[in-house]
């Protein structure tokens, strides 16, 4: 199995830790699943205008280039964010961080999606986009190594 890692991507109240969940509970645990990793260090490193986001930006860049680790990277809208934010509450973000939140992973993730390894989930639906990413590790770890070297190149 070439793609065995898994990162959770996203603002604050996407669903991370849901999915996080689900996907262990229906896969007995055979993927080392990440909450959050270089793409989440970079969008706080922007957003808190850190001097690391070359770094992070890097070590991202690399990360992808491995072909190893697929980005799952949840950008649900804007008002179920709110939504959610409201309901469970957060000692970091308010309305208006979470927004800018969602606009940087949104941003980031926009210029990365003809990586093969970078999946952008929008939509809700739990059952629907776990069947979503479980269908893309399969199509990665059957996909022709060459042709995921394709991909990453011309991108």
């Amino acid at each position: 199995m070439r793609f065995q890692n898994i990162c959770l991507e996203g603002p604050d109240c996407s669903g991370k830790t849901t999915m996080f969940n689900k996907l262990h509970e229906l896969t007995s645990f055979k993927y080392n699943i990440q909450d959050r990793s270089c793409l989440s260090m970079l969008v706080y490193s922007i957003m808190y205008n850190r001097q690391d986001q070359e770094f992070w930006k890097n070590k991202l860049h690399e990360d992808i280039k491995r072909l190893e680790t697929l980005y799952v990277v949840m950008i649900p809208s804007e008002d179920i964010l709110i939504k959610r934010l409201i309901k469970r509450g957060d000692k970091f973000q308010d309305e208006e961080s979470i927004k800018l939140l969602r606009k940087y992973f949104f941003n980031i993730t926009k210029f990365s999606l003809g990586f093969p390894n970078i999946l952008l989930l929008e939509e809700e639906g739990l059952e629907d986009n776990v069947n979503i990413v479980l269908d893309k590790m399969n199509d990665l770890n059957t996909t022709c190594g060459s042709k995921l070297i394709k991909a990453l190149v011309v991108n």
